[in-house]
C-alpha cells in the first residue's frame, strides 16, 4: 500500500515523528506483528523517497523481552523484571527494525558526515511525574531532534 502523500505533504511537513506503541507492534502471544511492521517500513520508505525525514519512536521492547524471558505480567511485575525484559527485547526489536527497513534500502541509523550514529536508551522511573519532567526537558533541546529522539513520557 502506498501512503497518501497529500496527508502531511513533504513541502509543508519536512519531518515526521512516528510513535508506535506496544499494542500495535506486539501480538497477543508476545511476537512482532511482522506483516504490519513491513507495511509501516514501506510507508517510511515512500515518505523518505518523497524527501521527508522520518524518525520512529518504537515501544515494544518490554513486551518482546518478557515473552522471551517467560516473565509474568508482561515483564512489569517489578522494576527488575521490566529492566531485564527491556534489555532483552531491545535487541530483538532492533533486529526486526533492521530487517524490515533493510528490505527498502534504509537503515535505522542516523548518518552525518559519513559517520553512523545509533543510540538506544530505556529509562524507567517509579515516579511518573519525574519521567514527564525528563521528557519535557529533552523535548526542548534542539540536539534531541537532531538525533531523532522523541521523548514521549509514557
Amino acid at each position: 500500500m502506498v501512503p497518501d502523500l497529500t496527508l502531511f505533504p513533504p513541502a509543508s511537513c519536512p519531518r515526521l515523528i512516528v510513535k508506535i506503541g506496544s499494542a500495535l507492534l506486539v501480538d497477543d502471544d508476545g511476537g512482532v506483528r511482522r506483516a504490519w511492521l513491513e507495511g509501516i517500513a514501506a510507508d517510511i520508505a515512500a515518505r523518505t523517497k518523497a524527501g521527508q525525514q522520518i524518525a520512529v519512536v518504537s515501544s515494544g521492547a518490554i513486551a518482546l523481552g518478557a515473552r522471551r524471558l517467560g516473565l509474568a505480567k508482561g515483564g512489569r511485575a517489578s522494576l527488575e523484571d521490566a529492566q531485564a525484559a527491556a534489555a532483552t527485547g531491545q535487541i530483538a526489536l532492533s533486529h526486526v527494525w533492521a530487517e524490515v527497513l533493510g528490505a527498502h534500502g534504509l537503515t535505522q541509523h542516523y548518518r552525518r558526515d559519513q559517520k553512523v550514529m545509533e543510540y538506544g536508551m530505556t529509562v524507567h522511573s517509579l515516579d511518573r511525574h519525574a519521567f514527564s519532567q525528563l521528557s519535557d526537558a529533552l523535548r526542548a533541546r534542539d540536539d534531541v531532534v537532531e538525533f531523532r529522539i522523541s521523548p514521549t513520557g509514557d
